[in-house]
């Protein structure tokens, strides 16, 4: 994956006892709060939320997805690394 052209993806500490990993995801230009990714788990993945205000063009939007989808895959093969060991 790229590096993000306008976004940046802050790691957070983990929130209220959970395993999973989330992102807030903010503005490279001023550090604004812009929406986080966190494991959503009827859907099985990391997805994203956006925070009221934001507006998003097409390449941020692809960078948030492309994120997204990179770490839903890295957390299932870490899942089955885990059940076969």
């Amino acid at each position: 994956m790229k590096e993000p052209k306008y976004i940046y993806f802050e790691k957070l500490p983990n929130r209220d006892g959970r395993t999973t990993m989330n992102w807030a995801i903010r503005s490279k230009s001023n550090k604004a709060p812009l929406g986080r990714v966190e494991w959503y788990s009827p859907w099985r993945r990391y997805c994203f939320e956006g925070f009221v205000g934001a507006t998003f063009d097409e390449i941020c939007l692809r960078d948030i997805a492309a994120f997204c989808e990179k770490e839903t895959a890295r957390r299932k093969e870490n899942a089955k690394t885990t059940q076969s060991e």
